[in-house]
């Protein structure tokens, strides 16, 4: 019995050990296999490509606006409607875009029309494409001031009659506000004098002028200036009158004025509309506080050269200048310093194989910064047909775009909404010396940019039909 006990000890010695070595085996962990896991790959994420902020400043609430956006390809990217405080962001994966896109503005809003001595309501459907945008613009489209606040307006104490006398007969003076009156230019530091009437009274020799109705502004200085036929630009200073006063000036008491320029010799022309302003120091300029010097308002003038005079007093000038031709027009505009108008330049030559928007291959034989070119509803409007869609690309010589179709959702919505393709070459706008492309959307879109007047601005450009 010993003996067996003695086996059965034995054999259970060795049993634990072997299980116990079996057990250690197994924990083990240098005996495990690695487990290898398959690598994560991430999905490629969207990038906000445009931002496009409507302030509060424009206005929405009569029109309908949409923004719509396309590659330099011409494929469609997206469109959404957009109302005055809201921001739109725009997202694609990058590898979906292209290096630049072209962004529209579309707006529709009812229109009167004049057709044969009737009015017709239609609407009028407006767009605006700018090409080569950069991915990750933000645009802001607002309403900006272009002046300071020049404070409240003083007292009207009411009316009175101005007569100039003693001019001679034959002395036909051609500036005034208005096309119809032609008797002199008269203003106050803020605005110029709109009258009621004139009276001319000949008496031998000479006749007298007679405005009639001129704002009576309490404690305020007037300047009159006279332009004749001969081109002798002369002016004089008065203070307002006592209230039921009138004011009697005497035209042999006009003054030349302390220096002169000249237009040069005019091209032959069907009219010319002509302004100057003159300011008295930096503060009167931004805040548009100055005297009307000059305004000749869509006359033809003959072989002479129209004086533009100045005043040791004024340190700002605004100059504008438009002459119109048979089938275009130039315009001309200096902000600050005296004008230099040396010359009129060349009409610009227009030449294009291509007459369809897509595709439009215009070339201009002169140096320029920026253009604009307009396409409209072919054909005539009727009472039938009074709704009409004009679309604008604004862009550079190198830059014309490529537009993809519009949304079809805009032809539903607006079923008298004129595809591109059918749309007519009617203008473009050829600017010699005014913002290069960039600079403008700047100017348009960036909310920092300051728009108050500013010395030095000049703008000069030619605005031709096509034939």
């Amino acid at each position: 019995m010993k003996f067996q006990r003695f086996f059965v000890l034995i054999f259970g010695t060795i049993l634990f050990f072997n299980c116990s070595k079996d057990e250690t085996t197994f924990k083990n962990p240098e005996a495990e296999e690695p487990n290898e896991q398959e690598p994560v790959v991430e999905e490629p994420k969207p990038m906000v490509y445009f931002t496009f902020t409507v302030d509060e400043s424009y206005d929405t609430s009569s029109e309908d606006n949409w923004i719509i956006l396309h590659d330099t390809n011409g494929e469609l990217l997206d469109y959404r409607p957009y109302e005055s405080g809201q921001t739109l962001e725009f997202e694609a994966l990058e590898s979906e875009l292209t290096d630049k896109i072209n962004v529209s503005l579309f707006i529709n809003k009812l229109q009167l029309l004049g057709v044969f001595s009737e009015l017709c309501e239609g609407d009028k459907y407006s767009g605006t494409t700018y090409p080569d945008v950069s991915k990750g613009s933000h645009w802001t489209q607002g309403k900006y001031a272009t002046r300071l606040d020049g404070g409240p307006s003083k007292e009207i104490l009411g009316n009175f009659n101005l007569n100039l006398t003693n001019v001679p007969k034959e002395n036909n003076f051609i500036n005034d506000e208005t096309p119809i009156m032609d008797n002199g230019n008269v203003s106050t530091v803020r605005l110029p004098d709109v009258h009621s009437g004139k009276t001319t009274i000949t008496s031998g020799d000479t006749k007298t002028y007679i405005r009639n109705g001129v704002r009576n502004w309490q404690d305020t200085e007037y300047l009159m200036t006279t332009l004749n036929e001969s081109m002798n630009f002369k002016y004089m200073f008065f203070k307002n009158p006592e209230v039921g006063a009138d004011i009697t000036l005497d035209y042999n008491n006009f003054n030349s004025f302390d220096s002169y320029s000249y237009l040069p010799i005019l091209p032959e022309n069907k009219k010319i509309s002509l302004e100057l302003l003159g300011f008295e120091n930096e503060t009167s300029f931004k805040t548009d506080t100055g005297f009307l010097l000059l305004t000749i308002f869509g006359r033809k003038i003959p072989d002479m050269r129209v004086p533009l005079g100045y005043l040791d007093r004024f340190t700002h000038y605004k100059t504008f200048l438009n002459i119109s031709f048979e089938n275009y027009f130039y315009d001309y505009h200096m902000i600050g310093p005296k004008p230099d108008i040396a010359f009129i330049p060349e009409k610009p030559q227009l030449n294009y194989s291509i007459d369809q928007l897509n595709g439009f291959d215009l070339t201009v034989d002169v140096p320029y910064v920026r253009r604009k070119d307009s396409w409209v509803t072919l054909g005539p409007v009727s009472m039938e047909t009074c709704s009409t869609t004009v679309w604008d690309v604004v862009c550079n010589q190198e830059n014309y775009p490529i537009i993809g179709e519009l949304p079809e959702e805009l032809f539903t919505q607006y079923p008298k909404l004129e595809k591109l393709q059918d749309l007519t070459y009617y203008s473009s706008t050829i600017y010699l010396q005014s913002e290069n492309y960039q600079e403008f959307l700047i100017k348009e879109f960036d909310p920092t940019y300051d728009h108050t007047i500013s010395y030095g601005e000049k703008q000069e450009y030619y605005y031709l039909y096509n034939e």
